[in-house]
């Protein structure tokens, strides 16, 4: 068997977020500028349809997909403008 990937485990992660929190209240944020350390896997913003295929794989839906990887958290902002 093999060893799962960091992106799986990042995955892995959120599954169990979503499950305790919702998908409404679970999202990532991505600043590769300056960073020393990366998860293998995802090293630069080029390498983010390695999270994005791994979360389909696990059944997540785009509409889902596009809540984790930044639509919660322009939703909270625009509420935090109000």
């Amino acid at each position: 068997m093999a060893a799962d990937t960091d992106v799986e485990l990042m995955v892995r992660q959120l599954d169990y977020l979503i499950d305790k929190l919702g998908e409404d209240h679970v999202g990532l944020g991505s600043d590769f500028d300056g960073v020393q350390i990366t998860t293998n896997g995802l090293a630069t913003v080029a390498d983010l349809p390695n999270l994005t295929k791994e979360l389909l794989s696990r059944g997540y839906t785009e509409t889902q997909i596009d809540k984790i990887l930044g639509g919660n958290m322009l939703r909270v902002m625009d509420a935090m403008k109000k």
